[in-house]
């Protein structure tokens, strides 16, 4: 799948959630059976905010995968956005089967 950019916000001190769905050129849901995510967040030049579907711990953070329906979720409680302090950050998610 070709590179993408999606801008979204987060609102420090609420929760948050991001659903994506992975499909193909011609719309086609893709399963994603085997495959773990990985998503980044650059929010300066030397702090990084790792998400990762191999994360156990949701107190912090929940990133789960749908992998029948393509489905990509991250879920971020109050507890962890209210500890935000940048105002913009550049993403990358990668998926690895």
């Amino acid at each position: 799948m070709a590179a993408k950019q999606y801008d979204f916000s987060i609102e420090q001190g609420s929760s948050f959630r991001l659903s994506l769905t992975y499909k193909d050129a011609n719309d086609a849901i893709i399963d994603l059976t085997g495959y773990c995510a990985r998503l980044t967040l650059k929010v300066s030049n030397n702090e990084y905010k790792v998400f990762t579907t191999l994360n156990n711990d949701y107190s912090k953070y929940k990133f789960v995968i749908d992998v029948a329906q393509g489905g990509l979720t991250l879920l971020l409680p109050a507890s962890t956005t209210n500890n935000y302090t940048f105002s913009n950050a550049k993403y990358d998610l990668e998926l690895q089967s």
